[in-house]
């Protein structure tokens, strides 16, 4: 594995991986293809986003867009030492764009998921189960419903997706790696299993 990644250059999973089923040869897709066709993004019956808090680790929002039963991660915010502010200026930048779509966020930080709320942007406290959204998500990839949409810049996501491991010892996943999936998790989970949660959060409620 080391090998393939660092001398040859490849996309490898190492052993013990969270998604040992995404393959970047099919489910990295480029944004605009060989023919020039840009993706539909008019065309997405919805749009949902994952936020996961962080400073000196990554913090991320990512953009995930449905065509029928597919999810389509159209855009990834990740940084690190980043305040809440700039944060909050992404956020306004996408509802801006996208519409009153909602945030599913980590509850953990809930001043910065109210700081969301009074800034107009549809922050909603993400259902955080670990076992069962990883399970979640893990069948959208094995069954070639998550995509993700290459553009120009480096994917940290990526990175995360070759690298969150299980803990043999626990069977729990390692906290490491794991900040844009964890984003991921928080926005396909809990928009697909805690539909009257949502509505019942809704800042016009």
């Amino acid at each position: 594995m080391f090998y393939d990644r660092t001398i040859k250059g490849l996309w490898v999973s190492g052993e013990g991986v969270v998604y040992p089923d995404f393959d970047i040869t099919k489910h990295l897709i480029p944004e605009i293809d060989e023919n020039g066709n840009h993706f539909p993004y008019w065309n997405c019956d919805e749009y949902i986003v994952g936020c996961d808090w962080g400073y000196s680790h990554y913090g991320s929002i990512l953009v995930l867009g449905r065509i029928g039963d597919n999810w389509y991660l159209v855009e990834e915010h990740a940084e690190q030492y980043k305040e809440i502010d700039y944060w909050v200026d992404i956020a306004l930048n996408i509802t801006n764009r996208y519409g009153y779509i909602p945030f599913y966020c980590d509850s953990a930080r809930p001043e910065h998921v109210d700081r969301f709320s009074r800034e107009g942007i549809n922050a909603i406290n993400a259902d955080k189960s670990v076992m069962s959204g990883i399970e979640h998500v893990a069948k959208l990839i094995k069954s070639d419903n998550f995509y993700i949409i290459k553009h120009d810049k480096e994917l940290h996501i990526l990175k995360e997706l070759y690298a969150y491991a299980w803990n043999e010892s626990t069977g729990l996943p390692i906290k490491e790696n794991d900040d844009c999936l964890d984003a991921l998790r928080y926005a396909l989970y809990t928009h697909c299993y805690n539909p009257i949660e949502i509505s019942n959060q809704s800042i016009f409620k």
